[in-house]
C-alpha cells in the first residue's frame, strides 16, 4: 500500500519540477528579449522625434515664405494671418509633453562652406535685412535624413555646420527636444536628443541658388 501511494506523490514532484524549469526558461527568454524590445521602442521614438521636429521646421519655413519673417510664437503657426502652417501641435515623443526647446534667431550659428561663411542671424523683416524671395519648388536644405527622406537638421555632417546655442528670445527659427538622454541614432554627429536641431535658415537655400554644391547630397541614415 505504501508503494501504491508513493507513486502519485513522485509524479507530482516531477510535474512541479517541470513547471519550475518552464518558468525559468520563460524568465531567461524575457531577460533577453526585453532589452531588445526596449531598444526597438527607443528607435521608433527617435524616428518619430525626427518626423515631428521636421513638421515644426517645415511649418516655420512655410510661415517665413508667406510672411517674410519668423513666427514669434508657436501659436502663429496655427493661426497666423488666418492660415494654418502647422497641422497640429505635436508632443515630444520622449517626454510625452509639448515642451519643445525653442530656437530663436541668433541662437543657432551656422558656418556655410564655399565662400559663403556667415555667423550672422538669418534675415527677418524689421531687422534691416530683406528676406530672400520665395521660390516655389525649392527642395529644402541639405541635411541628415531619416529613412523617409525628411531632413533631420540643417547640416549635412562633416565640417559644414558649427552650432552654438545661447539664451535669448524673439522670432522662432526652430525647435529641439528638451530630453537630454543619449540617443541610439546620430544626427549630424550628435548623439543626445537635445542636440538634434530642427530649424529653417534661408541662407542654406541661398547657398544652393548661387551654385555651391551640396557636399552630402544623399546621406544615409545611421
Amino acid at each position: 500500500m505504501a508503494n501504491h501511494h508513493s507513486r502519485p506523490a513522485g509524479q507530482r514532484g516531477y510535474v512541479l519540477l517541470a513547471v519550475m524549469l518552464l518558468m525559468t526558461m520563460m524568465l531567461l527568454t524575457l531577460s533577453i528579449e526585453l532589452p531588445r524590445i526596449g531598444q526597438q521602442i527607443k528607435r521608433e521614438k527617435e524616428e518619430e522625434l525626427i518626423h515631428r521636429g521636421n513638421e515644426y521646421k517645415n511649418a516655420i519655413k512655410r510661415f517665413y515664405r508667406k510672411n517674410g519673417r519668423y513666427p514669434l510664437t508657436l501659436e502663429d503657426l496655427e493661426k497666423g494671418n488666418n492660415m494654418r502652417f502647422l497641422r497640429k501641435r505635436y508632443k515630444d515623443p520622449f517626454t510625452g509633453k509639448d515642451d519643445w526647446r525653442l530656437l530663436h534667431v541668433g541662437e543657432v550659428q551656422l558656418n556655410l562652406t564655399g565662400g559663403a561663411n556667415s555667423t550672422s542671424p538669418p534675415p527677418i523683416l524689421g531687422g534691416g535685412l530683406n528676406p530672400p524671395p520665395a521660390s516655389g519648388g525649392a527642395s529644402g536644405t541639405p541635411g541628415a535624413t531619416n529613412p523617409g527622406g525628411s531632413v533631420a537638421s540643417e547640416t549635412g555632417g562633416g565640417n559644414q555646420g558649427n552650432f552654438g546655442l545661447s539664451g535669448g528670445g524673439g522670432p522662432i527659427i526652430g525647435v529641439a527636444s528638451s530630453k537630454k538622454s543619449a540617443s541610439i541614432k546620430e544626427v549630424d554627429k550628435k548623439d543626445h536628443y537635445n542636440d538634434w536641431l530642427f530649424f529653417y535658415d534661408p541662407r542654406l537655400e541661398q547657398q544652393q541658388q548661387v551654385g555651391v554644391p551640396n557636399p552630402n547630397p544623399n546621406p544615409k541614415p545611421n
